[in-house]
């Protein structure tokens, strides 16, 4: 089972929480707010930035919506970038998971415009598709 320590003893924190899969189980949660550490979390302890080294994990979910600042400051502490996740957006932010469909949708969409531009660096401008 993998050990993991969740970046953001907030709303943000409880959401990752409960997106961790049964495979993974967080160990501590970790803040840049110093009147949090030492301080429990849903059962689970606070800790420091600087603690997360001499803490037994595997890997390191920030769930924050300042993920890019906390992304550069665990590197800057020598947390190697590939033990570092961040929680998905509409989970951070409490929204439904985007079904399927959508998601197809937007692969669909993005496939087109490469299409397009590909087509037309070659000179193309006009294309005709035609379904059955």
């Amino acid at each position: 089972m993998k050990k993991i320590v969740i970046f953001g003893a907030s709303l943000g924190g409880e959401r990752g929480l409960r997106s961790l899969p049964s495979s993974q189980r967080a160990v501590a949660f970790c803040d840049n707010a110093r009147a949090k550490h030492g301080t429990l979390f849903h059962g689970l302890p606070v800790i420091s930035p600087d603690a997360i080294s001499s803490t037994p994990y595997d890997r390191v979910l920030i769930a924050s919506s300042y993920y890019e600042q906390i992304f550069d400051q665990l590197i800057a502490s020598g947390i190697p970038a590939e033990r570092i996740d961040v929680l998905e957006a509409h989970l951070l932010e409490g929204r439904p998971d985007p079904t399927p469909q959508a998601r197809g949708w937007v692969v669909g969409a993005v496939i087109g415009v490469v299409l397009v531009l590909a087509l037309a660096a070659c000179g193309l401008y006009h294309l005709v598709i035609c379904c059955r």
